[in-house]
């Protein structure tokens, strides 16, 4: 077990919705909201840890960057469905 002082901030923010199953002693919150540390751990550990539910601005990582082969597969969905080319009844060479 690990010490309710040693848990990192970013896992004590975690909403309820993002676990898979939840303890029964989590449940009843909302689900967009992380558990209420607070409450369970109490009043002591409330005072120590006075912004552990913070949102710090500027703090949320960007999305980390899509793997190689799922951008060149990205580009290849793209490029079959740009409309760059001119409607097939407008080209000389194909009858209409």
């Amino acid at each position: 077990p690990i010490e309710p002082d040693a848990v990192p901030h970013a896992l004590l923010r975690l909403p309820l919705g993002a676990y898979k199953q939840a303890p029964p002693w989590l449940s009843g919150g909302a689900p967009y909201r992380p558990p209420r540390w607070d409450l369970i751990w109490g009043p002591a550990w409330a005072a120590r840890h006075p912004d552990w539910d913070a949102r710090v601005p500027g703090t949320v990582r960007p999305p980390a960057p899509r793997p190689p082969s799922q951008q060149a597969l990205e580009l290849q969905r793209t490029a079959a469905h740009i409309p760059w080319a001119e409607p097939p009844h407008a080209n000389p060479e194909v009858p209409s």
